[in-house]
């Protein structure tokens, strides 16, 4: 009697699920991939993948110098804002002076209301 009560309970999932199976398998093929790894195509991606990798480990590095030499430059510099570094000591020369323009006289238009 307990068999078929689990029976009542558990067919109609399988068979929902079988049925679920077949309209799926219309539109989606319901086999295991097929990995071809020695194609052309995969060799290209993970060669691809691989100097996208070591790109990211370039940044990374530069990125980290970076970083450090702006800590450097933040520990050179006082509060008030001269830096100590000998490197910064030039000074840099005085910038032209701005460009005089000219005045252009105005034409004025006196109209008479009626």
């Amino acid at each position: 009697m307990e068999f078929i009560g689990i029976l009542k309970r558990v067919g109609p999932f399988i068979l929902t699920f079988a049925a679920g199976l077949i309209i799926a398998s219309f539109f989606v093929s319901v086999t295991a991939p097929k990995f071809n790894w020695n194609s052309k195509r995969s060799q290209y991606k993970f060669s691809k993948m691989r100097h996208i990798k070591h790109e990211n480990r370039a940044l990374k590095n530069e990125n980290l110098r970076l970083k450090m030499e702006i800590e450097q430059l933040k520990q050179l510099t006082l509060k008030d804002g001269t830096v100590t570094d000998p490197a910064f000591d030039v000074e840099a020369p005085e910038p032209p002076p701005a460009p005089k323009y000219r005045q252009m006289p105005m034409k004025t238009k006196t109209v008479k209301a009626n």
